[in-house]
Parts: C-alpha cells; sequence; structure tokens
C-alpha cells in the first residue's frame, strides 16, 4: 500500500517506475509500513523492494514496525540504506552516525 498517492501499482507500473528512476538516475526512497497487510502476502508486499535491488539501485527504505507488532502509538521503525558495495555502506554508516539519535 503505497500511503503517499494512495495508489498501490501493479508489478507491471513498478517495472516503469524503475526504469525512470533508472533513467533519471534517481535515489529511492521507499516505505514500507504496511507489509503483509496491503496482499496479505510479505513476498507479494516485497515485490517493489527486491525489483530495485535486482536493477542495481542504491536506495533508502523507511520501515515502521508499530502495526506489524500492534503498537500502535509507538514509534517503532528504522531506515535501511541498501548499498551497491562495502565501501559505500561503510561512507554511507558514517554520515548517518553524525545525525542518528543514540
Amino acid at each position: 500500500a503505497h500511503n503517499p498517492t494512495g495508489v498501490d501499482p501493479t508489478e507491471e507500473q513498478w517495472k516503469e517506475i524503475a526504469n525512470v528512476m533508472k533513467e533519471r538516475r534517481l535515489v529511492p526512497l521507499m516505505d514500507s509500513a504496511y507489509q503483509g497487510y496491503a496482499s496479505g502476502s510479505l513476498d507479494k508486499d516485497a515485490f517493489a523492494v527486491r525489483l530495485f535491488v535486482s536493477m542495481g539501485f542504491e536506495f533508502f527504505m523507511c520501515q515502521s514496525f508499530a502495526k506489524n507488532l500492534g503498537l500502535y502509538g509507538e514509534r517503532i521503525g528504522m531506515l535501511h540504506v541498501v548499498c551497491n558495495s562495502a565501501d559505500e555502506a561503510a561512507k554511507t554508516l558514517s554520515q548517518l552516525k553524525m545525525v542518528i539519535r543514540p
């Protein structure tokens, strides 16, 4: 379920979105707050993430666990950063450490 637009793209639409983003060299910021609830399948709801990984994107993934764990009103989540190399991951981690709350 894609909250910002209220649209839930099909697999074909996700492929088109990914191709446009690849052409324009954009860095995706994805949100996965309802994985498993949108379609009833964790695997199916992970399609877009797996597609972007398979296409070699480096991207940010915001993931909320409040709904999945039934902890409504709590702020439980994290930011994942998908990098294509250990060197990029180390550089990204060094930057994130400067802005995260301990």
